[in-house]
């Protein structure tokens, strides 16, 4: 992967570049007026005292002086120059002294096998809880309203046809139940807090046309299926179960009749 340049320290590049040239260029400038002038005055002064004092020594004094003007602006100009072109002016702080981005990318290949990981591992069990109906497939989701990791399994399961309707709604919570415990007693879906089953049938509308859809849902809660004794369970027990507040169960109207 090629690394992309960092657009703040260019920005930062830049702007000291242009300070540099700024604190260089213009303030020199203002000082190399004043620096003329001295140099100006100094020889007017020069000019006028020989007239006026012909004194050797009031000549050698204005000399001097005008040396020392010329050599004290020079010295002032150089020395700015020096302060302003130093590398450490302006420069940026170092990478190790700049805060972390809020938007520092995450991973999330770890995540995603470790939930490929868990559905595997449910739709092994799932394959192992049901005894007459088919496992169609399993898919995991993360459970809002949890705190930490908490994941809902949805298995979908074909349901066989009974004698009538109650034997096949007694067959669909053997599937389930036998589910439920497969998952429940693992102890690497322990990150799973909701199981949720669903039994498809061919259905036929009025006008004969067929079509797979949901026949039943039931939904199950870790919570409650952490207090269940699961050698002494039956699937009457469970369909009772299910109708609490915390859990849930839904039939096809077809079902019921």
């Amino acid at each position: 992967m090629t690394d992309t340049p960092d657009n703040t320290a260019l920005i930062t590049e830049a702007q000291r570049r242009t300070r540099i040239a700024t604190r260089c260029l213009f303030p020199g400038f203002l000082l190399f007026i004043p620096l003329i002038f001295s140099v100006i005055y100094a020889n007017s002064a020069l000019k006028m005292w020989k007239e006026i004092d012909k004194n050797s020594s009031s000549i050698l004094r204005l000399q001097g002086t005008r040396i020392a003007a010329v050599c004290l602006g020079i010295f002032y100009l150089v020395s700015f120059i020096m302060d302003a072109s130093h590398p450490g002016a302006g420069a940026p702080s170092s990478p190790q002294q700049a805060a972390p981005s809020a938007s520092t990318p995450v991973s999330i290949g770890r995540t995603n096998a470790a939930l490929d990981e868990i559905k595997a591992r449910a739709l092994k069990m799932a394959k192992k809880g049901v005894e007459r109906g088919d496992i169609k497939g399993v898919s995991i989701a993360p459970l809002p309203g949890v705190d930490g990791i908490a994941y809902e399994v949805v298995v979908i399961c074909n349901a066989h046809d009974g004698y009538n309707n109650k034997t096949t709604r007694r067959m669909i919570l053997g599937d389930a139940l036998g589910v439920f415990q497969r998952i429940n007693e693992d102890e690497d879906l322990k990150t799973i807090h909701r199981y949720t089953f669903r039994a498809k049938h061919a259905m036929m509308d009025a006008y004969g046309n067929q079509s797979e859809g949901v026949i039943a849902e039931l939904m199950l809660n870790k919570s409650t299926a952490d207090k269940i004794n699961w050698d002494n369970f039956s699937v009457e027990q469970l369909a009772n179960l299910l109708k609490l507040s915390d859990n849930s169960i839904w039939w096809h109207r077809d079902l019921l009749n």
